[in-house]
C-alpha cells in the first residue's frame, strides 16, 4: 500500500519472471510431447517387430498399440480431464488434417476416366461384389439396429451399407506387397478391384454428404435462416452446385495448371520450391470451394485429388511425400486417437446385441463379397477356390472406414458400443490376410510350369531368357558387356528382363502406389524413380545402337533383403527365364579398389544366385 491507500503496482522483475516461467512451462510441454512421441513410435515399431512373424502387417500393430494407449487412464485423464476437453479437440483437428492429406493423395491415385471406358476383368469384380454386399446389408442391417434411438431416417441403412461394400486400397495394396503376392496374377486383381472399389464408394458417400445432413438425422439440406452462414445453413442445391463448379475447376484448370508445372520443373532437376508451393496452394484453393457452404474438407480433399491430373512429376512428388508423412507420423498418431474415442471402459460386454453387431457386420461383408466375387469367377472361368480368395481380400476395410466409425459416434449416430464393434470387425478383416498369402503363394507355386528352365535344357531354336538384375547405374557398364557377349545369333536373339533390385524401406513403402501391366504397385519415391529412367534410358540406347538382337524387358524386384532371393525366384518362374545374373554387392571405386558392399545384397547372391558379375569380370 501506497501513503494514499492504493495497491502498489507488482515490481516489474516479477512480471519478467512469471513470463519467463510461463515459457519454460510450455517449451517443457511441447518437448514432453515430442519425448512420447517418439516413445510411441518406438512401441510401433516393437510390435510390429513381435508380430512380423505372424506376417501381420502394420496397420495391426499400430491398432492394438493405440487402442491399449488411448484407454490408459493416464492418457484419458491428460486429453479429457486435465485441460478441459481442449486436448481431445486439439487430436481432433490434428487427424482431421492428417485424413484431409490421406484423402487428397488416395483420389490423386485414381482415374475417373475408368468409368468411361468398357469395364475390365478387375472393375466387374469391384462392381459385382460391391452390389451383392450392398443388397445383403439393406436387407439385414435394420434388424440389427446399428444406429443409436434417436437415428429414425433409412437413408442411414443405405449409408451403412455403401460402407460395408467398400475396401481400403491403399492398406490392401501394402499388405499384399508385404506378403510378396502383389505381383501374382490373383495380387494384381485384388490391388486393382480395390481400386476401383473404394473410387464407386467415397463418391457415393461424397454425392450422399451433398444431399443429407448425418448430424441432423439424415434429413435434407435445406436453407437455414438461423444458421446460414460460411460453413453451414446451406440447401443441398447450394452444395451440389459448389460441388459441381469445384470438379469443373479441377478438371479444367488442373491439366494446365499441372502440366505447365512439369514442364517448367523436367525430370532431372531440382524441383522448384516456388512451383512446389504454387501447385500445393492451387489443390487448396480448389479444396475449399465446396467447404464455405458446408460439405466436408476431408471428402472435399477427396474430390479434388480424383479430378486432378495424377500423371506427371509433381503429383508423384506430393503422393510421395504425403504418404511418408502419414506411415510415420499420423498413422500411429490416427489410432491413439481412435483409442480415445472408443471408450473400450463403457463397452457394454454383457449385452448380446453388441457381439451380434460385431460379427454380423464381419459376415455380412464377407459373405457379400464372396458370392459377388464367384458369380464373378464363373463368368471368367476363374476357380472357385480363387474367387472365394479374392472376395475375402475385398472385404479388407482400411483408415477411412474408422474414422467414419468414430465421426458417427460422436455425432451419436451409433453408440459407443457398436463402434467398438465396427473398429473389432475391420481388425478381423485385416487378421486373416496373411493365410490368404500363404494359400496364393502355394497356388503360384503349384501352377508354376515343370519345364526344366536352366541353361543346359534351352532349345537353342528358342530366344534365349535372362534376368538380368541391377543394383544402379553404376552396373550399366557390365550390364552392357554382358549383353553384347551373349546376343548370339539374330534368330532367335535374346530377351533381356533388366530387373530393378529395390530393397523395400519404410520410407519407400510410404510411396507405393497401384501399379498397371506387370508391376502390381508402383514406388513414387523420387530417387527411385530418376534411378529406373537413368538405367531405362542407357540400356535402351544400348540396344539401338549395338542390340540388333536383343530385346529388351523392364521389371522391378522390391522387397526386403531377407525375402529378395524368393522375389527374383518368382520373377524367373513367371518369365520362364533360363538365366539369373546379379551383380556383385561390391562396387568399383575409382581408384580401381573394391568398396566394401552391401552385406544385403552379398546375402542375396548366396541365396540365389546363378551367375555374378562384377565390373571387371565375370564369376
Amino acid at each position: 500500500m501506497d501513503s494514499n491507500g492504493k495497491q502498489a503496482a507488482a515490481p516489474k522483475v516479477y512480471k519478467e519472471c512469471s513470463a519467463v516461467s510461463g515459457f519454460t512451462t510450455s517449451f517443457f510441454n511441447v518437448g514432453t510431447y515430442i519425448v512420447c512421441f517418439i516413445a510411441l513410435l518406438a512401441i510401433c515399431n516393437g510390435t510390429h517387430f513381435a508380430l512380423k512373424q505372424a506376417s501381420q502387417p502394420r496397420i495391426i500393430s499400430e491398432t492394438i498399440v493405440g487402442l491399449f494407449l488411448g484407454n490408459l487412464g493416464i492418457v484419458r485423464k491428460e486429453f479429457f480431464e486435465k485441460h478441459n476437453f481442449t486436448g481431445s479437440i486439439n487430436m481432433k483437428f490434428i487427424t482431421d488434417f492428417g485424413m484431409i492429406c490421406y484423402m487428397f493423395a488416395l483420389g490423386l491415385e485414381m482415374d475417373p476416366n475408368s468409368f468411361l471406358q468398357v469395364p475390365r476383368r478387375e472393375a466387374v469384380f469391384a462392381y459385382v461384389g460391391m452390389f451383392s454386399t450392398f443388397i445383403l446389408a439393406c436387407f439385414t442391417t435394420p434388424f440389427l439396429h446399428y444406429a443409436a434411438p434417436q437415428v429414425t431416417s433409412k437413408v442411414f441403412i443405405f449409408a451403412l451399407a455403401v460402407i460395408i461394400s467398400s475396401t481400403g486400397s491403399p492398406l490392401l495394396t501394402r499388405v499384399l506387397t508385404d506378403l510378396k503376392i502383389g505381383k501374382s496374377d490373383l495380387g494384381q486383381l485384388a490391388v486393382a478391384a480395390a481400386v476401383h472399389s473404394e473410387l464407386v464408394a467415397t463418391l457415393l458417400i461424397s454425392c450422399g454428404y451433398a444431399v443429407f445432413q448425418p448430424e441432423h438425422n439424415f434429413d435434407f439440406r435445406r436453407t437455414d435462416a438461423t444458421l446460414k452462414k460460411v460453413y453451414a445453413g446451406h440447401s443441398s442445391s447450394h452444395v451440389a452446385i459448389t460441388l459441381a463448379a469445384q470438379i469443373i475447376v479441377a478438371a479444367g484448370a488442373g491439366p494446365f495448371v499441372m502440366g505447365w508445372i512439369n514442364h517448367a520443373n523436367p525430370q532431372g532437376k531440382t524441383l522448384k520450391g516456388s512451383h512446389l508451393v504454387l501447385s500445393i496452394a492451387f489443390a487448396v484453393i480448389i479444396g475449399s470451394i465446396s467447404t464455405i457452404v458446408g460439405f466436408s474438407p476431408v471428402l472435399s480433399a477427396f474430390i479434388t485429388g480424383v479430378f486432378l491430373p495424377r500423371e506427371g512429376r509433381i503429383s508423384r512428388f506430393m503422393i510421395s511425400k504425403v504418404n511418408y508423412f502419414l506411415s510415420f507420423i499420423f498413422y500411429p498418431y490416427f489410432f491413439v486417437w481412435v483409442g480415445l474415442e472408443a471408450e473400450f471402459g463403457k463397452f457394454d460386454a454383457s449385452s448380446l446385441w453388441c457381439w451380434t453387431r460385431l460379427f454380423c457386420f464381419f459376415l455380412i461383408g464377407t459373405v457379400g463379397k464372396m458370392v459377388g466375387a464367384i458369380a464373378c469367377g464363373l463368368i471368367f472361368s476363374l476357380e472357385w477356390r480363387d474367387s472365394l480368395a479374392l472376395g475375402l481380400l475385398l472385404n479388407v476395410k482400411g483408415h477411412l472406414h474408422m474414422y467414419l466409425a468414430i465421426i458417427a459416434k460422436k455425432n451419436n449416430i451409433i453408440s459407443n458400443s457398436t463402434c467398438i464393434g465396427m473398429i473389432l470387425a475391420m481388425i478381423l478383416m485385416i487378421v486373416y490376410v496373411p493365410l490368404l498369402g500363404l494359400y496364393i503363394s502355394e497356388r503360384a507355386r503349384k501352377r508354376s510350369s515343370n519345364q526344366r528352365m536352366a541353361l543346359q535344357w534351352h532349345d537353342p531354336n528358342q530366344e534365349l531368357r535372362i534376368l538380368l538384375c541391377l543394383h544402379g547405374p553404376q552396373n550399366i557398364p557390365s550390364a552392357t558387356s554382358f549383353m553384347e557377349i551373349s546376343q548370339g545369333m539374330a534368330d532367335p536373339g535374346i530377351i533381356v528382363y533388366a530387373t530393378d533390385m529395390i530393397e523395400l524401406t519404410d520410407q519407400i513403402a510410404a510411396t507405393l502406389a497401384p501399379g498397371e501391366g506387370v508391376d502390381a504397385v508402383t514406388v513414387n519415391d523420387k530417387s527411385v524413380v530418376q534411378m529406373r529412367q537413368n538405367i531405362t534410358t542407357a540400356l535402351q540406347d544400348y540396344i539401338e545402337e549395338n542390340g540388333v538382337c536383343i530385346s529388351l524387358r523392364r521389371m522391378l524386384a522390391l522387397s526386403t533383403v531377407g525375402n529378395m532371393h524368393q522375389d527374383i525366384s518368382i520373377l524367373a518362374e513367371d518369365s520362364m527365364i533360363s538365366l539369373i545374373v546379379l551383380p556383385f554387392h561390391k562396387h568399383l571405386q575409382a581408384d580401381g579398389k573394391m568398396d566394401g558392399g552391401h552385406t544385403g545384397f552379398r546375402y542375396v547372391n548366396r541365396k540365389a544366385s546363378l551367375c555374378i558379375f562384377t565390373h571387371k569380370f565375370i564369376h
